[in-house]
């Protein structure tokens, strides 16, 4: 779909059409997701902001001045959701497992138990955190979502030369943050 058709589907949206509006849903649901994703690191939280979002976005909708600016408009009302979220969890959530286990983390060489795969995914999780988000961004929707570097310079409107740059960060990040973890290991 090009964007004079989003622009067109904004419009009929705009003038109450719900099938119009369910078009642009369909379309953007995946972006918004992992949008909502790269600041909560939980599928399931992402996939209940991005609904928000959507029906916050549709509530909104007569109050958007320009047509072509949607996809901005719908991917901050996600991040303000997201972040609204991840303060909340912030402050009521106990440790984790798998940060407690960080805690005493005296593993043996052995095959990894539920608790090291927890471990590991809560580093790679910690590694996303420290990106910047139009880089954690952007690795979020090329490896869960399948996006092209193309439709992701598209979508953050960037350069592809600038989406790639921040794919190819993302993935030295987490790189180097699981190297240093194995170095940590071994060394004790």
């Amino acid at each position: 779909m090009d964007e004079k058709q989003d622009d067109g589907l904004v419009l009929a949206a705009m003038l109450g059409s719900v099938p119009a509006f369910d078009a642009l849903v369909r379309r953007y649901r995946p972006a918004i997701e992992g949008t909502a994703l790269s600041i909560l690191k939980c599928r399931a939280q992402a996939e209940e902001v991005a609904q928000e979002a959507f029906l916050l976005a549709f509530e909104h909708l007569p109050s958007l001045s320009d047509p072509r600016q949607f996809s901005g408009w719908l991917r901050a009302i996600t991040r303000n959701r997201a972040l609204r979220v991840r303060e909340r969890e912030a402050r009521t959530l106990p440790l984790t497992e798998a940060q407690l286990a960080l805690r005493d983390s005296s593993t043996a060489l052995r095959e990894p138990s539920d608790t090291d795969r927890a471990l590991g995914l809560w580093m790679v999780s910690q590694a996303l955190g420290r990106l910047a988000p139009q880089t954690r961004e952007a690795l979020i929707l090329k490896a869960f979502e399948g996006w092209s570097v193309e439709e992701i310079a598209r979508y953050q409107h960037v350069s592809p030369t600038t989406a790639r740059g921040r794919l190819a960060r993302a993935r030295a990040a987490l790189k180097n943050t699981y190297f240093e973890e194995n170095e940590t290991n071994y060394d004790r």
